[in-house]
């Protein structure tokens, strides 16, 4: 799990250079950056109702998870503080952009829900002071300069085992600061 600050890095990296398409894929948006695995939790909705430290009030802490009730499957977006949320599709179809937190109720009807300190009951360190929890067994933490191809390389495995046994979705996304596991 990475820090706030690690969070809104991933989100902001994303917003600048988009790796994939995000439309409609808001909850894996906000899991991936957090640095979650996925949980299987479906939608939005569901993540609302799972969430157990849950304020309907007050300007949401950068990184905590906000939340909408549109449409069949809600909306979430991580919160960049000030009143503003990382969204997908609301500037650009299937990108991520830095918006006002009104901007998702005026363009979609959306109902404000609120925010929460967790992801689907899965304690978030807001403040980015919190622990964070390390993996087990060898770990790396990433250093600038790094990139998964060369760790890989410096501990004698793939890629592909470093993004399975990190549980990343985009290979071309780890930040400085993340701590890795690496596979045997």
């Amino acid at each position: 799990m990475r820090t706030a600050r690690q969070a809104l890095a991933a989100a902001k990296k994303e917003s600048r250079e988009p790796s994939r398409s995000w439309l409609g894929w808001c909850l894996a948006f906000t899991r991936t950056c957090w640095g979650i695995k996925p949980t299987g939790i479906p939608d939005a909705n569901a993540a609302w109702e799972l969430a157990k430290k849950k304020h309907a009030d007050g300007t949401p802490p950068a990184g905590a998870p906000v939340y909408w009730k549109v449409g069949r499957f809600g909306h979430i977006a991580p919160s960049a503080g000030s009143g503003k949320v990382y969204s997908n599709d609301i500037v650009r179809r299937g990108k991520i952009d830095l918006v006002d937190m009104d901007e998702i109720a005026r363009q979609w009807g959306a109902t404000y829900r609120g925010w929460s300190e967790d992801y689907c009951g899965i304690d978030l360190p807001l403040d980015g002071s919190g622990p964070v929890p390390q993996p087990a067994g060898r770990t790396h933490t990433v250093k600038e300069g790094d990139t998964l191809t060369k760790i890989a390389a410096r501990f004698d495995t793939t890629v592909d085992k470093l993004v399975r046994a990190n549980g990343l979705d985009d290979a071309d996304v780890i930040l400085v600061g993340q701590v890795l596991r690496i596979p045997r």
